[in-house]
């Protein structure tokens, strides 16, 4: 049930041909029956040749021309691409016309002469003028291009009937992610710790606690009023990476190894789902950092802005004496991760998590196009 939920756009066009196709015979059955004449199998054979070629040629607007061209907004290569589309077509509908109607012409101009007088026969060759097309094939043309106009109607539709499940299925997500952000994003456990080590610092180097007190303020300011909204600045997301590592430094001695690699000047345009990138590195701190032993965590975030793509890579140490490391790791929160990344950049996002090696953990995520 599922998979036809998935697919019912295609199994509609497909549902939708069938009828075309078998809708030429039936109707020159009810002629055969109304009027009595013998059933042509052979013009049946054309007419079939015909609804072929425009179904092909709907085939291809649809899923090669539309999804390449039109939708990324590639109007030129669209607009040629469908005139070859239509030039090929034309082709095909006049060697067909030409192939198997000869006979058929022939009789029809008969008749005509038979049936018209010397007169009306003189004065149409003296009004006719040649044209580039044919009638019945200007006829077709008229019809494949009215079609793919159809088309590009139910692709429009069709999308933003997408758009708004997505929204709401996005509305639904955001309400458990605030639910888990509530639960985990400011957990009883840093706070108490980042407190103390603060308590600490007062006594040793008070510019620093002040620093520290600044950084942890920031922090809840922008995780209570901003991880709300459906897009924040990628600055402000990354300040709050900026502070967070800044007092994940005081609670680690120096045998953590913390590297971050983060743009210092960012375009106001680039948004990014608040919170979504400290997933990660949330996960890398709490599996992948040891008090007793030598461990690390490195971050890295960089820009393309003329492809506008965000790579970001976070890299962790593993603790093998943890049986459940692994099955932690690539638990709930990444899996929610991935949902929130796939409800918002369906089809535009890349994200590869690799634990199998005991030593590390990492997380490469690149999203294709951003928005604010």
């Amino acid at each position: 049930m599922e998979r036809i939920k998935r697919h019912k756009e295609t199994i509609l066009i497909i549902a939708i041909w069938l009828l075309v196709f078998l809708s030429t015979p039936a109707y020159m059955y009810y002629v055969h029956l109304a009027i009595g004449n013998q059933f042509e199998w052979e013009s049946l054979k054309t007419l079939w040749i015909f609804d072929a070629g425009f179904c092909l040629l709907f085939l291809v607007h649809h899923y090669i021309l539309v999804p390449r061209f039109m939708l990324k907004k590639r109007i030129k290569v669209y607009l040629l691409s469908t005139a070859i589309c239509l030039g090929v077509f034309i082709a095909l509908v006049m060697h067909t016309e030409n192939r198997h109607h000869p006979r058929q012409q022939e009789r029809e101009k008969t008749y005509e002469s038979v049936r018209k007088p010397k007169r009306e026969q003189k004065q149409e060759n003296a009004t006719w003028k040649p044209i580039l097309l044919p009638p019945p094939i200007m006829a077709r043309l008229t019809i494949a291009v009215l079609m793919l106009g159809v088309d590009l109607g139910i692709v429009a539709w069709w999308r933003e009937q997408k758009m708004r499940q997505r929204l709401l299925l996005l509305e639904k997500q955001n309400l458990k992610q605030e639910l888990e952000q509530l639960r985990y994003q400011i957990n009883p456990h840093f706070l108490m710790n980042t407190l103390n080590n603060i308590h600490v610092l007062v006594d040793i180097d008070k510019e620093r606690a002040q620093r520290a007190i600044i950084d942890l303020s920031g922090l809840m300011r922008y995780a209570l009023y901003n991880s709300h909204d459906y897009m924040a600045p990628l600055a402000e997301e990354l300040r709050f990476i900026k502070q967070y590592i800044s007092l994940m430094r005081l609670r680690y001695s120096e045998k953590v190894d913390i590297s971050c690699s983060l743009p210092d000047t960012l375009p106001a345009s680039i948004g990014i789902p608040p919170l979504l990138l400290v997933t990660f590195i949330e996960n890398a701190f709490k599996h992948g950092v040891s008090y007793k032993q030598s461990s690390y965590v490195y971050i890295r975030l960089s820009l393309d802005e003329e492809q506008q793509k965000i790579h970001f890579q976070c890299i962790n140490s593993r603790i093998p004496d943890s049986p459940s490391t692994k099955k932690e790791q690539q638990g709930i929160g990444l899996a929610n991760v991935r949902k929130r990344l796939e409800l918002i950049y369906p089809g535009n996002y890349s994200l590869t998590i690799n634990g199998s090696t005991p030593t590390s953990f990492s997380v490469d995520l690149t999203i294709s196009t951003w928005s604010q």
